[in-house]
């Protein structure tokens, strides 16, 4: 039995039969983030990460797992970590797992002037994302995978389980509002491009409950009326 469409920000879905495809979801968080804050449509970082998977899904496929790849930016302000973990909880309410990396100091000079500098950049989340896929194919954990990402940087993983798991399907999405899309994710399968018009669907509702705690959406994710 095929999932059932989203109804009021709710996702039913039905039990699957043995002729169905079994789809996990492999998304890449910041690829995702900065996508969306480039539309400078707040409202729509509060994405139902599951919903939206599901507007992809063929009639003969059952949505398994959505795992979400990111890393908590510990060295920016208070209210940016609190929103960023507020979202964290709030897709772990609606059933998707979590994988953490992390950012680390990174040093940085200018060759003209010699000033130095301390940034932070995020690492581990494309490894980790590259590690659960080729996991999951192995221990046959699909038999679809959609990977949200327009990171070339995935395409090893990808060109690894076509090749020892030939019979194992990978569909591309691409996130919205990106200006290219590299030929080589293009080439991996089947690739389709988020709308803004699919993620607008797709919200998670105001409040929801996670180990029995409430989960409120942050004032200014708040969708225009």
């Amino acid at each position: 039995m095929p999932s059932m469409p989203a109804l009021g920000g709710f996702i039913f879905y039905g039990l699957s039969t043995l002729s169905d495809k079994k789809v996990q979801c492999f998304i890449d968080g910041f690829n995702l983030y900065h996508a969306i804050h480039d539309l400078k449509l707040n409202h729509l970082k509060w994405v139902n990460l599951k919903a939206l998977t599901n507007i992809f899904l063929q009639r003969s496929e059952f949505l398994s797992e959505v795992h979400y790849f990111s890393a908590i930016a510990h060295h920016r302000g208070v209210d940016s970590i609190s929103r960023h973990t507020t979202y964290l909880d709030a897709l772990k309410a609606h059933g998707i797992t979590v994988h953490l990396g992390n950012f680390k100091k990174k040093s940085m000079s200018c060759r003209n002037c010699g000033n130095n500098w301390k940034t932070h950049e995020e690492k581990e989340s494309d490894v980790n994302l590259a590690i659960q896929l080729v996991h999951q194919a192995h221990i046959d954990g699909f038999d679809k995978a959609y990977v949200l990402t327009a990171d070339s940087d995935l395409l090893p993983p990808m060109r690894l389980i076509k090749q020892i798991f030939p019979n194992k399907e990978i569909h591309v999405l691409f996130p919205p509002s990106r200006k290219t899309y590299t030929s080589e994710l293009q080439s991996i399968g089947r690739y389709t491009v988020i709308k803004q018009k699919h993620m607008v669907k797709c919200l998670l509702p105001e409040e929801c409950y996670y180990n029995g705690n409430r989960i409120t959406r942050p004032v200014c994710y708040t969708p225009p009326p």
